[in-house]
């Protein structure tokens, strides 16, 4: 599986980045990408969310700390 790295600046401050992306209903108004988000946390407290794209392309993401 292909590993794809992008970064962005963002004017705004890390609380408001991390509520931003973490607020499902707000990330589908932003997330061109996103029609649907599945969040899933595991035994060990990972945080893993799976987007499905409006064309039906997955990938999944894994918050990290």
């Amino acid at each position: 599986m292909a590993i794809i790295e992008h970064l962005t600046d963002i004017r705004t401050t890390q609380a408001r980045a991390f509520q931003a992306a973490q607020d499902y209903a707000l990330r589908k108004r932003w997330d061109p990408f996103a029609a649907r988000l599945e969040k899933e946390e595991t035994v060990d407290g990972r945080q893993i969310v799976t987007v499905t794209a409006w064309h039906g392309a997955t990938m999944q993401v894994e918050f990290a700390a």
